[in-house]
C-alpha cells in the first residue's frame, strides 16, 4: 500500500492537502499533482504549469449559450451564426445536444420568416431526437404556413401523441390543420366528378328538409330525380325562369356538392334580402314569410358555426310554419348540444322532454326521429333508441341509412354478428351506401384491422355524394394513416 492511499484512508482531504504541501520530501511533488488531477479531471501538465482542457463539446455548448443570449435580445442573425458554429463543432455522436442546436437555429429562422429553413432544421433536430415535441410543433407551424397541411397534420399528431391526446392546445392545432387538409382534398375529389348524382333516398332527404315542396311532388319522387338535379345545375341561364323554391333547392344542392361559392352567393342573394322584401323573381316579390328561406339561412349559419343566429332563424321558420318538423328537430338538437357543452343538465332534460313531445306529434318525420335517436344513443339508452329507429324503418324501409343506424344499436350492445347483418342489408339496398362503408371502417379500426379499415374508408369516400361527407371521410382516413405512422411515446 502506498503512502498516499494510507493517508487517504485515515485523514480527511483538507488535512491531506496540508500534509502533502508541508512534507514534499516524503510524498514528493508528483504525488501532489496526481492527487490534484484526480480531483479535478480537467487539467493537464505543461512543464510545471497546469492548463484547462476545452473539448469540442464544451466549445459548442459555450457557443449555444452565447446564441441564447443573442436570441433573448432579438439579435436573430447573430444567434443564428453562433448556433451554426455550435452545430459544426459538436461531436456527431452527441445527439441530444445537436437536436437542441438545430431546434434553436430553427427558432431563429422562424423569426426571420425563412420557413423552409425552419422545416429543414426541425427535421434535423428530429433525426437526432425522434421524440422532440417542440421540434414537431415548430415544424408543423412552418408546414402549415407553407400550405403543406398533410405534413403539418403529421407533426401536430405526434405532438398530441406525446400527451396521450390530453393537451387541448395541441389537439386544436391538429384538428384545424386536418380540416384544412380534408377541405382541399375534398375539393379535388369533387372537381373530378363530371356528373353530380344523388341516390333517390338522399334526394328525398334534401326535399324533406323543405317546408314547402320545391318540386311540387314531394310525395311521389320518381326516377327522374337525377334529371331534375342535372337540369338545375346545368348552367345559370335559366335562373330567371326559376321560382323561389327552385332557387333555394338549387343553392342548397350546390352547397352540398361543394360548389360553395356559387351556392352561397345564390342563397345569400335571397336570404339577405328577404326581410326587406325587395328582390323580385318573375316580377313577384319574395314572400318574407316563407319558412324555407329562414331554414336555409340557419344552415348557412351552422356552416360558419354561428349557432345563436342559426337558432334565431330556426325560430322564425317555426313561427311561419309551426308544423315544420325538420326545423323543430334541428333547433332542439342544437340547443341540446349547447346544454351538453355547458354541463347544463336541467336544460338538457328540458330539451329531451321537448323532443318527446315533438316525435309524438310528428311520428312520420324521419328527420326528427333520427335526431332524437342520436341523442338517445349518445346517452346509452339503446332500447329506447332502437324503438325510434324501428319507427323510422316502418315509415320507409327502402332507405339504407336507416339500416346502418339500426346497426349502430348493435354496435353499442357489442353484437358484431347483428351489426354486420344490418350493414349488409344497407349495402344490398344500395351498394354505394357510403354510411355503411364508414361504419364497417370503424369496426375494423376497433378490431385493429387497419388495412381493411382504410379500404372501407376509401370506398366510403368514392361513394359519398355531398362535399361535407367527402371532407369528413377524408379527415377520418388521414387520422387513421397518422395513427399508423406516428412514433410511439410508450
Amino acid at each position: 500500500m502506498t503512502i498516499l492511499s494510507e493517508l487517504n484512508g485515515h485523514i480527511s482531504s483538507n488535512k491531506l492537502k496540508l500534509i502533502l504541501l508541508a512534507t514534499p520530501i516524503v510524498v514528493g511533488s508528483g504525488a501532489y499533482l496526481y492527487y490534484y488531477y484526480r480531483k479535478s479531471g480537467e487539467t493537464q501538465t505543461s512543464g510545471n504549469k497546469t492548463k484547462k482542457t476545452i473539448t469540442p463539446l464544451d466549445k459548442s455548448l459555450e457557443l449555444k449559450n452565447k446564441g441564447n443570449e443573442c436570441f433573448r435580445l432579438s439579435k436573430y442573425e447573430d444567434a443564428l451564426k453562433l448556433y451554426t458554429e455550435a452545430i459544426q463543432i459538436c461531436p456527431v455522436d452527441r445527439n441530444k445536444e445537436l437536436s437542441t442546436f438545430y431546434q434553436n437555429r430553427a427558432a431563429c429562422y422562424e423569426n426571420l420568416k425563412q420557413h423552409e429553413k425552419v422545416v429543414e432544421d426541425c427535421s434535423n433536430a428530429i433525426k437526432n431526437d425522434k421524440l422532440y415535441v417542440k421540434a414537431y410543433l415548430r415544424r408543423g407551424k412552418a408546414n402549415e404556413i407553407l400550405n403543406r397541411y398533410e405534413d403539418a397534420a403529421f407533426d401536430y399528431y405526434v405532438a398530441s401523441c406525446s400527451s396521450a391526446f390530453q393537451n387541448s392546445d395541441h389537439m386544436k392545432l391538429l384538428f384545424e390543420v386536418l380540416e384544412k387538409f380534408a377541405y382541399g382534398k375534398a375539393r379535388e375529389v369533387m372537381a373530378k366528378r363530371t356528373v353530380n348524382t344523388f341516390q333517390i333516398y338522399l334526394f328525398r332527404h334534401i326535399i324533406n328538409k323543405f317546408s314547402r315542396d320545391p318540386l311540387k311532388f314531394k310525395s311521389k319522387i320518381s326516377n327522374n330525380y337525377n334529371e331534375v338535379v342535372t337540369n338545375l345545375l346545368k348552367d345559370d341561364s335559366n335562373d330567371d325562369s326559376l321560382d323561389l323554391d327552385l332557387k333555394l333547392l338549387k343553392g342548397t344542392i350546390e352547397m352540398l356538392i361543394g360548389k360553395n361559392e356559387s351556392g352561397e352567393e345564390r342563397l345569400r342573394k335571397i336570404v339577405d334580402t328577404c326581410e326587406e322584401n325587395d328582390y323580385k323573381i318573375n316580377s313577384e316579390k319574395i314572400d318574407s314569410t316563407n319558412p324555407d328561406v329562414y331554414y336555409i339561412r340557419s344552415q348557412m349559419h351552422l356552416i360558419s358555426k354561428s349557432f345563436e343566429n342559426a337558432i334565431n332563424d330556426l325560430n322564425k321558420s317555426i313561427e311561419f310554419d309551426p308544423n315544420f318538423a325538420c326545423a323543430i328537430g334541428q333547433k332542439l338538437y342544437i340547443e341540446y348540444q349547447q346544454s351538453m357543452m355547458l354541463n347544463n343538465f336541467i336544460k338538457k332534460n328540458s330539451i329531451i322532454e321537448e323532443f318527446e313531445k315533438a316525435v309524438n306529434k310528428f311520428p312520420k318525420s324521419n328527420e326528427l326521429l333520427l335526431l332524437y335517436f342520436q341523442i338517445l344513443l349518445s346517452n346509452n339508452e339503446t332500447k329506447k333508441a332502437e324503438s325510434f329507429i324501428n319507427k323510422a324503418l316502418e315509415n320507409d324501409d327502402t332507405d339504407p341509412t336507416l339500416y346502418v343506424y339500426r346497426a349502430l344499436v348493435y354496435v353499442e350492445e357489442g353484437d358484431l354478428e347483428k351489426t354486420r347483418e344490418y350493414l349488409d342489408k344497407a349495402l344490398k339496398i344500395d351498394s354505394k351506401c357510403s354510411f355503411a362503408y364508414e361504419i364497417y371502417a370503424d369496426l375494423c379500426s376497433k378490431l385493429e384491422n387497419m388495412k381493411d379499415a382504410s379500404s372501407y374508408l376509401e370506398s366510403a369516400i368514392n361513394c359519398s355524394t355531398t362535399f361535407e361527407d367527402v371532407k369528413n371521410l377524408i379527415l377520418k382516413h388521414k387520422s387513421l394513416e397518422l395513427q399508423n405512422k406516428a412514433p410511439s411515446f410508450s
